[in-house]
Protein backbone atom coordinates (compact mmCIF):
# COMPACT_ATOMS: atom_id res chain seq x y z
CA UNK A 1 0.00 0.00 0.00
CA UNK A 2 1.43 3.37 -1.06
CA UNK A 3 0.13 6.58 0.97
CA UNK A 4 1.56 10.12 0.38
CA UNK A 5 1.56 13.21 2.92
CA UNK A 6 2.35 16.86 2.85
CA UNK A 7 4.97 17.60 5.34
CA UNK A 8 4.37 21.57 5.70
CA UNK A 9 2.45 21.38 8.92
CA UNK A 10 2.97 20.32 12.66
CA UNK A 11 2.61 16.60 11.44
CA UNK A 12 2.20 14.88 7.98
CA UNK A 13 -1.31 15.57 6.51
CA UNK A 14 -2.50 12.66 3.92
CA UNK A 15 -2.74 13.78 0.50
CA UNK A 16 -3.70 12.07 -2.77
CA UNK A 17 -1.57 10.74 -5.10
CA UNK A 18 -0.07 13.83 -6.82
CA UNK A 19 0.36 13.27 -10.84
CA UNK A 20 4.12 12.69 -11.69
CA UNK A 21 5.41 16.24 -12.46
CA UNK A 22 2.42 18.32 -11.33
CA UNK A 23 2.96 21.82 -9.31
CA UNK A 24 1.53 20.22 -6.65
CA UNK A 25 4.09 17.77 -6.07
CA UNK A 26 6.76 19.75 -6.11
CA UNK A 27 5.50 22.36 -4.11
CA UNK A 28 6.30 21.77 -0.67
CA UNK A 29 8.09 18.34 1.39
CA UNK A 30 6.55 15.39 0.68
CA UNK A 31 6.43 11.92 2.01
CA UNK A 32 5.75 8.86 0.47
CA UNK A 33 5.09 5.81 2.43
CA UNK A 34 4.85 2.19 1.29
CA UNK A 35 3.25 -0.58 3.70
CA UNK A 36 4.45 -4.07 2.89
CA UNK A 37 4.41 -3.13 -0.72
CA UNK A 38 3.61 -5.61 -3.47
CA UNK A 39 6.54 -5.76 -6.47
CA UNK A 40 4.47 -3.67 -8.76
CA UNK A 41 4.41 -0.90 -6.10
CA UNK A 42 8.23 -0.61 -5.58
CA UNK A 43 8.68 -0.87 -8.98
CA UNK A 44 6.07 2.30 -9.30
CA UNK A 45 8.30 4.05 -6.63
CA UNK A 46 11.45 2.93 -8.22
CA UNK A 47 10.45 4.24 -11.56
CA UNK A 48 9.00 7.63 -10.55
CA UNK A 49 11.39 8.84 -8.33
CA UNK A 50 14.45 7.11 -9.79
CA UNK A 51 15.05 5.00 -6.38
CA UNK A 52 17.38 1.62 -7.18
CA UNK A 53 14.96 -1.21 -6.66
CA UNK A 54 18.13 -2.79 -3.90
CA UNK A 55 16.91 0.49 -1.63
CA UNK A 56 13.22 -0.20 -1.45
CA UNK A 57 13.63 -4.12 -1.33
CA UNK A 58 16.21 -3.76 1.90
CA UNK A 59 13.07 -2.87 4.15
CA UNK A 60 11.72 -6.02 3.23
CA UNK A 61 14.09 -8.51 4.85
CA UNK A 62 12.98 -8.49 8.74
CA UNK A 63 16.51 -8.99 9.91
CA UNK A 64 18.27 -6.35 8.01
CA UNK A 65 20.83 -4.59 9.77
CA UNK A 66 20.99 -0.71 10.51
CA UNK A 67 23.03 0.67 8.10
CA UNK A 68 23.11 3.86 5.78
CA UNK A 69 24.19 4.64 1.95
CA UNK A 70 24.90 8.11 0.60
CA UNK A 71 25.72 9.40 -2.66
CA UNK A 72 24.97 12.62 -4.72
CA UNK A 73 21.44 12.06 -4.91
CA UNK A 74 19.88 10.44 -2.24
CA UNK A 75 20.57 9.18 1.01
CA UNK A 76 19.14 5.52 2.52
CA UNK A 77 18.78 4.82 6.00
CA UNK A 78 17.69 1.74 7.41
CA UNK A 79 16.45 1.86 11.01
CA UNK A 80 15.27 -0.66 13.39
CA UNK A 81 11.67 0.71 14.75
CA UNK A 82 10.19 -1.34 18.50
CA UNK A 83 6.93 -2.80 17.97
CA UNK A 84 4.78 -4.76 20.52
CA UNK A 85 3.67 -8.36 19.38
CA UNK A 86 -0.02 -9.05 18.78
CA UNK A 87 -1.48 -11.71 21.44
CA UNK A 88 -2.94 -14.33 19.75
CA UNK A 89 -4.20 -16.49 22.34
CA UNK A 90 -4.29 -14.76 26.11
CA UNK A 91 -3.32 -18.45 27.32
CA UNK A 92 0.16 -18.36 25.05
CA UNK A 93 2.96 -17.08 25.93
CA UNK A 94 4.74 -14.80 23.81
CA UNK A 95 7.60 -12.56 23.47
CA UNK A 96 6.04 -8.97 24.09
CA UNK A 97 8.47 -7.17 21.33
CA UNK A 98 10.36 -7.34 18.77
CA UNK A 99 11.91 -4.79 16.16
CA UNK A 100 10.68 -3.94 12.50
CA UNK A 101 13.31 -2.97 9.98
CA UNK A 102 12.39 0.39 7.94
CA UNK A 103 13.41 2.05 4.97
CA UNK A 104 14.18 5.90 5.49
CA UNK A 105 15.32 7.22 1.72
CA UNK A 106 15.48 11.10 0.92
CA UNK A 107 16.25 12.56 -2.69
CA UNK A 108 15.31 16.20 -3.84
CA UNK A 109 12.26 15.18 -4.70
CA UNK A 110 10.61 13.29 -2.19
CA UNK A 111 11.38 11.02 0.83
CA UNK A 112 10.04 7.50 1.28
CA UNK A 113 9.82 5.43 3.76
CA UNK A 114 9.25 1.03 3.87
CA UNK A 115 8.03 -0.64 6.24
CA UNK A 116 6.48 -4.58 6.42
CA UNK A 117 4.64 -3.53 9.64
CA UNK A 118 1.36 -1.52 9.40
CA UNK A 119 1.08 1.99 10.99
CA UNK A 120 4.07 1.40 12.71
CA UNK A 121 6.15 4.32 10.82
CA UNK A 122 2.88 6.54 10.45
CA UNK A 123 2.73 5.94 14.77
CA UNK A 124 5.98 7.23 15.01
CA UNK A 125 5.40 10.48 12.91
CA UNK A 126 2.03 11.44 14.75
CA UNK A 127 3.86 11.91 18.30
CA UNK A 128 5.87 14.85 19.64
CA UNK A 129 7.70 16.47 17.21
CA UNK A 130 10.94 18.60 17.49
CA UNK A 131 9.86 21.75 15.79
CA UNK A 132 8.37 21.64 11.73
CA UNK A 133 8.23 18.18 10.84
CA UNK A 134 9.75 18.24 7.60
CA UNK A 135 10.59 21.68 6.56
CA UNK A 136 13.36 19.41 4.76
CA UNK A 137 14.28 15.47 4.30
CA UNK A 138 16.72 16.16 6.68
CA UNK A 139 14.24 16.87 9.82
CA UNK A 140 11.98 14.83 8.61
CA UNK A 141 14.66 11.98 9.14
CA UNK A 142 15.66 13.33 12.66
CA UNK A 143 12.16 13.55 13.68
CA UNK A 144 11.44 9.78 12.65
CA UNK A 145 14.45 8.95 14.08
CA UNK A 146 13.85 10.63 17.61
CA UNK A 147 10.75 9.23 18.10
CA UNK A 148 11.85 6.17 17.35
CA UNK A 149 14.66 6.14 20.69
CA UNK A 150 11.77 7.67 23.00
CA UNK A 151 9.51 4.92 22.05
CA UNK A 152 12.35 2.54 22.64
CA UNK A 153 12.96 4.35 25.99
CA UNK A 154 8.46 3.84 26.65
CA UNK A 155 8.61 0.12 25.94
CA UNK A 156 11.95 -0.88 28.14
CA UNK A 157 9.96 1.01 31.01
CA UNK A 158 6.82 -0.93 30.33
CA UNK A 159 9.40 -4.45 30.51
CA UNK A 160 10.45 -3.11 33.84
CA UNK A 161 7.19 -2.90 35.58
CA UNK A 162 6.21 -6.34 33.97
CA UNK A 163 9.49 -7.91 35.48
CA UNK A 164 8.73 -6.28 38.92
CA UNK A 165 5.21 -8.06 38.74
CA UNK A 166 6.83 -11.48 37.59
CA UNK A 167 9.49 -10.60 40.89
CA UNK A 168 6.27 -10.53 42.62
CA UNK A 169 4.57 -13.27 40.97
CA UNK A 170 7.95 -15.28 42.20
CA UNK A 171 7.73 -14.44 45.85
CA UNK A 172 4.49 -15.97 46.55
CA UNK A 173 4.95 -19.03 43.77
CA UNK A 174 7.44 -20.36 41.52
CA UNK A 175 5.59 -22.00 38.47
CA UNK A 176 7.08 -22.00 35.37
CA UNK A 177 4.93 -19.59 33.73
CA UNK A 178 6.87 -16.66 34.96
CA UNK A 179 10.08 -18.36 34.38
CA UNK A 180 9.11 -18.40 30.90
CA UNK A 181 8.09 -14.82 30.72
CA UNK A 182 11.33 -13.82 32.65
CA UNK A 183 12.77 -16.27 29.22
CA UNK A 184 10.74 -14.06 27.10
CA UNK A 185 11.46 -10.79 28.24
CA UNK A 186 15.18 -11.12 28.22
CA UNK A 187 14.62 -12.20 24.23
CA UNK A 188 12.78 -8.10 24.15
CA UNK A 189 15.31 -7.07 25.67
CA UNK A 190 18.57 -8.73 23.60
CA UNK A 191 16.18 -7.85 20.45
CA UNK A 192 16.06 -3.89 21.76
CA UNK A 193 19.62 -3.59 22.23
CA UNK A 194 20.91 -4.69 19.39
CA UNK A 195 18.78 -2.72 17.25
CA UNK A 196 19.97 0.36 19.57
CA UNK A 197 23.50 -0.18 19.13
CA UNK A 198 22.95 -0.43 15.08
CA UNK A 199 20.86 2.61 14.80
CA UNK A 200 23.57 4.16 16.93
CA UNK A 201 25.96 3.65 14.18
CA UNK A 202 23.77 4.50 11.52
CA UNK A 203 23.46 8.10 13.82
CA UNK A 204 26.96 8.61 14.20
CA UNK A 205 27.90 8.11 10.26
CA UNK A 206 24.90 10.51 10.15
CA UNK A 207 26.42 13.06 12.42
CA UNK A 208 29.81 12.86 9.74
CA UNK A 209 27.85 12.76 6.23
CA UNK A 210 29.32 16.13 4.26
CA UNK A 211 26.14 18.11 3.36
CA UNK A 212 23.06 16.36 5.83
CA UNK A 213 23.17 18.87 8.56
CA UNK A 214 22.56 21.91 7.11
CA UNK A 215 21.75 24.51 10.26
CA UNK A 216 22.54 24.37 13.51
CA UNK A 217 18.93 23.80 14.47
CA UNK A 218 19.31 20.52 12.67
CA UNK A 219 22.68 19.55 14.69
CA UNK A 220 21.22 20.05 17.73
CA UNK A 221 18.41 18.02 16.83
CA UNK A 222 20.87 15.29 15.67
CA UNK A 223 22.53 15.45 19.22
CA UNK A 224 19.13 15.20 20.77
CA UNK A 225 18.53 12.07 18.90
CA UNK A 226 21.90 10.90 19.68
CA UNK A 227 21.26 11.44 23.65
CA UNK A 228 17.65 9.61 23.54
CA UNK A 229 19.57 6.68 21.69
CA UNK A 230 22.27 6.35 23.88
CA UNK A 231 20.16 7.01 26.83
CA UNK A 232 18.03 3.73 26.01
CA UNK A 233 20.71 1.56 25.24
CA UNK A 234 21.47 2.36 28.43
CA UNK A 235 18.80 1.73 30.10
CA UNK A 236 18.52 -2.06 27.71
CA UNK A 237 21.62 -3.13 28.78
CA UNK A 238 21.07 -2.18 32.81
CA UNK A 239 17.68 -4.12 32.21
CA UNK A 240 19.52 -7.07 30.41
CA UNK A 241 22.13 -7.61 33.28
CA UNK A 242 19.13 -7.19 35.91
CA UNK A 243 17.07 -9.56 34.04
CA UNK A 244 20.38 -12.18 34.11
CA UNK A 245 20.66 -11.60 37.88
CA UNK A 246 16.85 -12.70 38.50
CA UNK A 247 17.45 -15.67 36.35
CA UNK A 248 20.73 -16.53 38.26
CA UNK A 249 18.92 -16.11 41.69
CA UNK A 250 15.99 -17.97 41.05
CA UNK A 251 17.75 -20.50 39.80
CA UNK A 252 19.73 -20.10 43.10
CA UNK A 253 16.76 -20.22 44.57
CA UNK A 254 15.19 -23.36 43.20
CA UNK A 255 18.33 -25.31 43.95
CA UNK A 256 17.75 -24.06 47.94
CA UNK A 257 14.45 -24.97 47.70
CA UNK A 258 15.10 -28.07 46.51
CA UNK A 259 18.26 -29.23 49.20
CA UNK A 260 15.81 -28.04 51.90
CA UNK A 261 13.24 -30.62 50.62
CA UNK A 262 15.41 -33.54 50.40
CA UNK A 263 17.39 -32.68 53.87
CA UNK A 264 13.89 -33.15 55.13
CA UNK A 265 12.86 -35.97 53.26
CA UNK A 266 16.55 -37.83 54.50
CA UNK A 267 15.83 -36.27 58.37
CA UNK A 268 12.26 -38.52 58.32
CA UNK A 269 13.50 -41.18 56.42
CA UNK A 270 15.76 -41.98 59.33
CA UNK A 271 13.38 -41.15 61.53
CA UNK A 272 10.51 -43.46 60.49
CA UNK A 273 13.60 -46.43 59.94
CA UNK A 274 13.93 -46.89 63.76
CA UNK A 275 10.68 -48.12 64.09
CA UNK A 276 11.33 -50.71 61.40
CA UNK A 277 15.05 -51.70 62.19
CA UNK A 278 13.64 -52.46 65.72
CA UNK A 279 11.10 -54.32 64.28
CA UNK A 280 12.90 -56.17 62.21
CA UNK A 281 15.11 -57.68 64.46
CA UNK A 282 11.96 -58.63 66.80
CA UNK A 283 10.49 -60.93 63.47
CA UNK A 284 13.72 -62.47 63.72
CA UNK A 285 13.80 -66.79 64.72
CA UNK A 286 15.68 -66.77 67.27
CA UNK A 287 15.45 -66.42 71.28
CA UNK A 288 14.83 -62.25 72.00
CA UNK A 289 14.82 -60.35 75.74
CA UNK A 290 11.25 -60.49 76.80
CA UNK A 291 10.22 -62.15 74.53
CA UNK A 292 8.36 -64.53 77.15
CA UNK A 293 6.09 -61.21 78.65
CA UNK A 294 3.55 -60.14 78.29
CA UNK A 295 4.41 -56.49 78.10
CA UNK A 296 6.79 -57.04 75.22
CA UNK A 297 4.97 -56.01 72.47
CA UNK A 298 3.60 -52.60 73.72
CA UNK A 299 7.31 -52.02 75.70
CA UNK A 300 8.81 -52.24 72.23
CA UNK A 301 6.09 -49.84 70.56
CA UNK A 302 6.74 -47.32 73.79
CA UNK A 303 10.89 -47.72 73.20
CA UNK A 304 10.53 -47.63 69.47
CA UNK A 305 8.50 -44.18 70.04
CA UNK A 306 10.54 -42.47 72.19
CA UNK A 307 13.75 -43.87 70.47
CA UNK A 308 12.28 -42.37 67.25
CA UNK A 309 11.29 -38.92 69.11
CA UNK A 310 14.77 -38.55 70.93
CA UNK A 311 15.94 -38.69 66.92
CA UNK A 312 13.69 -36.29 65.46
CA UNK A 313 14.28 -33.38 68.13
CA UNK A 314 18.14 -33.79 67.69
CA UNK A 315 17.37 -33.61 63.99
CA UNK A 316 15.16 -30.56 64.06
CA UNK A 317 18.13 -28.54 66.85
CA UNK A 318 20.22 -29.54 63.96
CA UNK A 319 17.69 -27.44 61.60
CA UNK A 320 17.21 -30.87 59.20
CA UNK A 321 13.55 -31.32 59.66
Amino acid sequence: MITWYCLDGEVPTPIPPPETGSPEETASTRWVHLTNPTEAERNHISARYRIPLEHLHAAMDERERPRMEYDAFLLLVITRIPIQMAIQDSDTLHTPFQTLSAAIILTPEVVVTVCLGKNVVESMMTRKMRGSVGTTGSRFLLNLLFNVSTTFIELLRDLDESVANIEVALQKSMHNNELIKILHIEKSLIYFLTALRGNHTVLEKLATTPAFMQTAEERDLLNDVLIENKQATDMAQIYTEIMGSIGDTFGAIVSNNLNKVMKVLTGLTIVFMIPSIIGALYGMNVPLPFQDNQFAFTGLCLFCFLLSWGVYRILRKLDWI
